[in-house]
Order: structure tokens, then C-alpha cells, then sequence
């Protein structure tokens, strides 16, 4: 004789009861799966409301393009202006070129000395 457990086959109701349990996890699967992913039929996105969404982006992207692009008071009690931004590039532009100092050295003669090893360590 041997020393192995025998090992019984599984009886006609240990399947079904198997079974049902597979087709049970699958269904239940199945319903959160519809719960989860399936839209919510009374919030379609008809034509007025697609309509009502463009007309409000288009006029929130109309004061955006009117904010970069004109002059205007931002605090007049301090006497801050809003510029336009091809405005302040040019003149960023031309004070750079002038020579303004922003605290930044640009020179490309600068970078590379400060690039260059310092000396000591060969």
C-alpha cells in the first residue's frame, strides 16, 4: 500500500454548487460593471446645453484674448496697469538690449567662466 491520501472525485453537487458560485460572482460582476460604466441616461448632453457650454467658452476665451492684448487699470489706487503682452515683450527686448540689469548675467563669456574648472583639481 501507499502512503498517498486517495482522492476522492468531486460529487455531482460539489460541481453545481462550483458552478453557481462562478455564474453568481459573474453576474455580480456584471451588474457592477453596468452600475459603474453605464451612463446615466437622464444627463445626455442635448443640443441647447452643447450650445449654452460654447457660448460661455467662447466668451470667457474673448476677455482672456482682451486681458493679454489691451491697456487697463489692474489696481488704480497703486497705479498698476495691465499691458499688452506683445507690448511688455518689446520692451523687455529693448531694456535688455539697452543694457538693463536684471541680475542675471546673459553674456555667453560669463556662463563659460563660470563653467570653466577653477583650479586646484587636475
Amino acid at each position: 500500500m501507499s502512503d498517498r491520501p486517495t482522492r476522492e472525485s468531486p460529487s455531482g453537487r460539489q460541481i453545481m454548487l462550483a458552478a453557481l458560485g462562478f455564474i453568481g460572482i459573474f453576474l455580480i460582476f456584471v451588474v457592477i460593471l453596468y452600475v459603474g460604466y453605464v451612463p446615466d441616461r437622464s444627463q445626455t448632453i442635448d443640443g441647447a446645453y452643447r450650445a449654452a457650454r460654447k457660448a460661455g467658452i467662447d466668451e470667457v476665451r474673448s476677455r482672456q484674448r482682451e486681458l493679454v492684448s489691451t491697456y487697463g487699470w489692474v489696481d488704480r489706487e497703486n497705479g498698476i496697469v495691465r499691458i499688452p503682452v506683445d507690448r511688455a515683450m518689446d520692451l523687455v527686448v529693448t531694456e535688455h538690449n539697452a543694457g538693463a540689469d536684471y541680475g542675471v548675467d546673459s553674456r555667453p563669456e560669463s556662463i563659460i567662466g563660470r563653467l570653466e574648472p577653477t583650479g586646484g583639481e587636475e
